[in-house]
């Protein structure tokens, strides 16, 4: 967020803090990990319901910090989304 604030303060493009946004969005995704087939919860992951709110949490706060640096609401929801998503990692 610092370099988020000081890239507004300086009138640059905060590239930098974008990618660090995502970068964390990223992390966290991993973090949360597959879901795990159970017929009685179908939705379960390794970070358990709580943390699975907590990742929504900062998904919509990574979304609100790149909107922040001058990205509109689509292509921010759209680079969270895809960022999130395994199927783009390494």
């Amino acid at each position: 967020m610092q370099t988020l604030r000081c890239a507004i303060r300086a009138g640059a493009e905060p590239r930098e803090a974008r990618q660090q946004i995502l970068a964390a969005v990223e992390l966290v995704a991993r973090a949360e990990g597959d879901a795990v087939p159970d017929l009685m919860r179908p939705h379960t992951h390794r970070l358990g319901y709580s943390g699975m709110i907590a990742v929504g949490e900062f998904r919509m706060t990574a979304y609100d910090l790149l909107v922040a640096s001058g990205l509109d609401a689509d292509r921010a929801a759209d680079l969270v989304r895809q960022t999130a998503d395994p199927a783009d990692w390494d």
